[in-house]
This record gives C-alpha cells, sequence and structure tokens, in this order.
C-alpha cells in the first residue's frame, strides 16, 4: 500500500464505504493530499484506512488500487471488507479497531473522520491539529458544505436556516461525521463510536460527558454529498431528504 510502513502513527483517517465506487477515488485523492502534508508539515505519519462495507460495486478493488497507487513517505493504506456491521456506527468502530490491531497506536494518535462521498481540504489534518493543539481539544467538530444541491428553493432556505441557527460566535454546535477528529486516549476512553445513531453525536456527548474539552471550528470546511438517499438512517442524506419533501431511507 502506499508510501513506507507506519510504525506508529500520528493520524488515522478513518472512511466508511458502501458502494461508492463513483466518488470513493476522489475522496481518496484529497485524502492523500492532505495526509501527505500533514506529514511534511506536522511532521506526523499517517494511515488511511477504508472499510468496504457489503460492497456490491468495485469500491474495494478501486480503495486498493489507488491506496497501493499513491506512494507518499511516511503514509500508509490500509483497506478491510466489513460485511458483517449493522450500522455506520458499528463500521466506523470496526474500522478503528482493526486498524489499531494492525498498526500500534500512541496515546496522542487522531482519528480523523470523513466519508466516502466527501472531499477533504489539503490543510484539512494539518489545520486541525493546529486548533486542537492552540486549545488543548480532544475532539474537533467541523463544517460541511454541500455539493451542488439541486433541491427547491423553500428546502434551500430550510436548510440555511438550520446551519445558520446553529452557529455561534467563533464556533457551532453541528455535528457531522465527515468533519471530526478525535484524539485516541480520549475516543478509548468514552468507548468509541457505537452501533447506535446518531453515532457521531453519541460521540461527542460521551466526550463531553467525561469532561474533556471539545472544539468547533469554521475551517477546514469538507465538501459532502447532497444526495438524498443515504447509506444510514439518521443522516445529512435523511435532513435533506426530510426538507425537500423526498424522505428517502436506506438502511445501511
Amino acid at each position: 500500500m502506499a508510501g513506507e510502513p507506519v510504525r506508529r502513527p500520528g493520524v488515522v483517517v478513518a472512511v466508511p464505504a458502501q458502494d461508492e465506487a463513483a466518488t470513493i477515488e476522489t475522496c481518496l485523492q484529497h485524502v492523500m493530499r492532505a495526509a501527505a502534508r500533514a506529514v511534511e508539515h506536522a511532521h506526523a505519519d499517517v494511515v488511511v484506512a477504508v472499510a468496504a462495507h457489503r460492497c456490491r460495486d468495485a469500491t474495494e478493488q478501486l480503495s486498493r488500487d489507488l491506496l497501493g497507487r499513491a506512494a507518499y513517505p511516511g503514509v500508509r493504506g490500509l483497506v478491510f471488507a466489513d460485511h458483517d456491521a449493522t450500522t455506520v456506527g458499528e463500521v466506523r468502530a470496526r474500522l478503528i479497531e482493526r486498524v489499531a490491531a494492525e498498526v500500534p497506536m500512541r496515546v496522542d494518535t487522531w482519528i480523523f473522520n470523513t466519508d466516502a462521498d466527501s472531499a477533504v481540504s489539503s490543510d484539512w489534518i494539518t489545520r486541525t491539529l493546529e486548533q486542537a493543539e492552540h486549545t488543548d481539544a480532544r475532539l474537533v467538530l467541523g463544517l460541511v458544505d454541500l455539493d451542488r444541491w439541486t433541491a427547491p428553493p423553500s428546502a434551500l432556505e430550510a436548510y440555511a436556516r438550520l446551519v445558520s441557527e446553529g452557529m455561534r460566535p467563533g464556533g457551532h454546535d453541528h455535528v457531522y461525521g465527515a468533519n471530526l477528529a478525535v484524539r485516541w486516549d480520549v475516543y478509548r476512553q468514552v468507548g468509541g463510536f457505537t452501533a447506535e445513531l446518531p453515532e457521531d453525536r453519541g460521540l461527542v456527548n460521551r466526550v463531553r460527558a467525561a469532561q474533556h474539552r471539545v472544539l468547533s471550528t469554521l475551517e477546514p470546511v469538507v465538501l459532502t454529498s447532497s444526495r438524498e438517499q443515504g447509506r444510514s438512517g439518521a443522516g445529512l442524506a435523511d435532513l435533506l431528504a426530510l426538507l425537500s419533501g423526498t424522505q428517502v431511507v436506506t438502511e445501511r
């Protein structure tokens, strides 16, 4: 896989993917650019890990091919097939567990989470780490932008209003699994992701309950799909479907 073997990563990027052949290459290309920049500027070795969850298309092979071709020093790619997980929360949890079994983790390793239908910026890792270090945060919540959502004007206005209502001076109250980073020691302490949905908000609530600092940031922003038929319940796609009137929910 990509680059030289990494003994103890400073960063793990976890990407759950189910039938994402149309988007996984773009997703991983952006992740790998961010990983290479983190190695160069943050001096952090990076593991990029994909969980191919019950895939009926070429997602798994495309992931292996791309991570195998992208040779960046200090970056390692891992792909795991997951045929048993029942929710995206379980997919995320099992993926992180399998990475930890494959590559020894430091207590201060950061687990970055995004989705296979999303594209991160090249400074996603480095800037998030800088902000976490500056504020002594143990979990960082970022924002997302929708990629070309062609919804009725009323739905666009309703979504913009929801986003605006969740903003506050210097931060926000939003939680997106496509732009969330948490330190490994804290992740383990609070039990990590669980099968219960929404898995991302559940993790955040447990980190806060354990009295660790949670930082919400305005940048970097992750570009994510505006599709209204999601891969799991309680996700962004279901909110968009509700707002646009389609209300399509697909079980994972």
